[in-house]
Formats: C-alpha cells, sequence, structure tokens
C-alpha cells in the first residue's frame, strides 16, 4: 500500500533579549520578536542524521551568535552580516510544551543562551541561532527590533550580560479533514481521511507506546542537541472505528503492541523541504482490520486516519506505507 499524502507542517521562531547589569542583575532593556527560519535550518532539519557521526554535527540549535549586520534577513542567507560574537553557554533548562488555550495551537521548545559580562562591550543589530559559526551553520537569523518591529542597535556595556531565548513552534492545522484515494494490492480501492491527532505534551507517549515519546513523534519540534533524523515516521495501527479528538494521548493498538520503526529514506534534495519515509510493517505486526492508524513524524506532527473501506492484514502479509512530509515557515 502506498500512502501518497504530503503531511505539511509549519515552524516559526521567536527571539526574547535581555540585558541585565551583571551585579545586581537589574533589568536594562527586554525586547521580544519573530525571525526568520533560514533554508539552511529548513535543510538541516529534513536531512537524514546519518550523514552526520558525532553528537555536536547533529545539533540543531547548540550556538547564538550577535553581529552588526543590517540586511535584511531573507531565507538564502547562511550567516550573519557582521559576526561580532557567539555563545553555547546555556543558561537554565531546555523547555517544551504545547499552547492549546486559543487558536492557533503549537508545540513549542525553547532554550537560553548567554553571553557573559565583558564578552560584549558595544552596539548590536542582528542575532542568530545554529549548530556553528561557520557559513551554512544558520538555523535563523533576525535584525533586532524594537516594539514596534523596527529595527534597531541595542547597546551591551562590558558589566551588562545578554541573554537570548530562542523559541521554536510548531503549528497544528486548524483546515478540514484531507481525504484522498488509494489502491492497496490484493484490496482494491480505498479512502482515506487525515486530521491531527495527539497534540499533548512530552510527558504523554505517542500512540501509548513508552519507547516513542511525544515529544520525538508528535507536535513538540526539536531544538539543541536533539538528533537530526529525516522526518521519521512512525506507524501504529489502532483498534478505533472513528477519529479520536485531538486530545486524545492514548490507543488501544492492533495486533502486537508496538509501532514500526524500519524504514528507508528517499534521498534528500537541498532546499526541497520534502523527505519520504518508506515503512514495511513486518509479518507479525498490527495484524487485524485496519481502519484506524496514527503516524508520528519529527517535526511534521502526528496524525490520524480513517480507511474506508476497512481491510485485513494477516500474518502471511506485510504492508508497505509511504509517507511524505514537508516543511514550510508557518504563514498566520
Amino acid at each position: 500500500m502506498i500512502l501518497n499524502d504530503t503531511i505539511n507542517a509549519q515552524m516559526s521562531g521567536h527571539y526574547r533579549l535581555e540585558i541585565r547589569k551583571a551585579i545586581s542583575g537589574d533589568l536594562v532593556r527586554e525586547l521580544e520578536f519573530d525571525n526568520l527560519i533560514l533554508n539552511s535550518g529548513l535543510n538541516r532539519l529534513c536531512e537524514p542524521w546519518l550523514a552526520y557521526n558525532t553528537v555536536s554535527n547533529r545539533a540543531i540549535c547548540n550556538t547564538c551568535v550577535i553581529g552588526t549586520g543590517t540586511a535584511s534577513p531573507s531565507a538564502e542567507q547562511t550567516s550573519l552580516g557582521s559576526l561580532s560574537s557567539s555563545t553555547t553557554t546555556i543558561q537554565g533548562s531546555y523547555l517544551t510544551g504545547i499552547q492549546s488555550s486559543v487558536l492557533p495551537y503549537y508545540g513549542w521548545a525553547r532554550r537560553t543562551w548567554r553571553f557573559a559580562a565583558g564578552q560584549l562591550n558595544g552596539n548590536y543589530t542582528e542575532v542568530g541561532t545554529g549548530w556553528g559559526t561557520s557559513s551554512g551553520q544558520l538555523f535563523s537569523r533576525a535584525l533586532i527590533l524594537d516594539g514596534s518591529n523596527n529595527p534597531i542597535a541595542i547597546t551591551v556595556l562590558s558589566d551588562e550580560f545578554l541573554d537570548v531565548t530562542y523559541e521554536t513552534r510548531l503549528y497544528v492545522p486548524q483546515d478540514q479533514d484531507v481525504v484522498q484515494n488509494a489502491t492497496i494490492t490484493g484490496v482494491g480501492a480505498v479512502t482515506f481521511t487525515r486530521r491531527p491527532a495527539i497534540l499533548n505534551d512530552s510527558s504523554t507517549t505517542l500512540h501509548g507506546i513508552t519507547s516513542y515519546s511525544a515529544g520525538n513523534y508528535g507536535w513538540q519540534p526539536a531544538l539543541g542537541f536533539m538528533q537530526v533524523t529525516g522526518v521519521v515516521a512512525h506507524i501504529a495501527a489502532t483498534t478505533r472505528t472513528t477519529m479520536a479528538p485531538l486530545t486524545t494521548t492514548s490507543f488501544t493498538l492492533l495486533g502486537s503492541a508496538s509501532s514500526i520503526s524500519t524504514g528507508s529514506f528517499s534521498t534528500y534534495v537541498a532546499d526541497t523541504f520534502v523527505k519520504d519515509t518508506t515503512i514495511t510493517i513486518p509479518l507479525n505486526n498490527h495484524n487485524g482490520t485496519w481502519q484506524h492508524f496514527i503516524v508520528g513524524t519529527q517535526y511534521a506532527g502526528a496524525w490520524q486516519y480513517l480507511i474506508n473501506p476497512t481491510f485485513t492484514k494477516t500474518s502471511a502479509q506485510t504492508l508497505t506505507l509511504t509517507v511524505r512530509a514537508s516543511l514550510s515557515r508557518y504563514t498566520p
């Protein structure tokens, strides 16, 4: 069975800057503004982690950079306009969560870097995050903006420190169900209906399986020292006969109580932000009547599918599904 469905995930990024006096901790200035996730950042999320062989090289955002460039951000940029300094000093814990009180819903990940007192002494106009300071290692870039979204220069004195907090958001689509047709060898034509699923925090596991946390395969975006896994998909068939509410976090699995992680990835083409994952469900897994199943991805959310008409998988059959995930920048 080939599931020719493109799951599109939209992401955005947000900065908060705090300048404080080193001795007293008194707040000198605080600013918040959005940023541009660069092509290099989206490419980083789509590339398979097997292309890297060290933990640091699998990082997404472990470095914060600041500079004096004034050119407007554009997706093709790969570095700051004029780099002044960088830091890998992390303040506090790596935080994640879900915003589901008002629309649009989104999962978020947040971390804070510190430029220590004496590290900066001057005026600065741009900021960025990435996995290094070389060209091509920038995930995001922004001009520093005031409360009216006008570019400004901030002054950081030698007796002050600067904390930069960066937050990525992965948005849950609010559109109607997506319906598509497919053909299953030996079964015939079927219809798939797809909608988002499992809007939950990282303390709840994806489709009820403790080895696959929602923070890795749901609506929680990864940030920092997370493996770049090329938008991996995991699939689990359930015993449901109807769509589940978005807040449902636990499912009874069909057949063997495990999701399937064996699969292969398409070769990623830079700047396409599209990745195909083909997963084969073996003979002894998820046998029974297929009507509802969950697809969990990294960076592309969690989704549920309802099948009509149903079909039966037996222990004499394997089942192959191909899931396509795409990443893009969030547009309100």
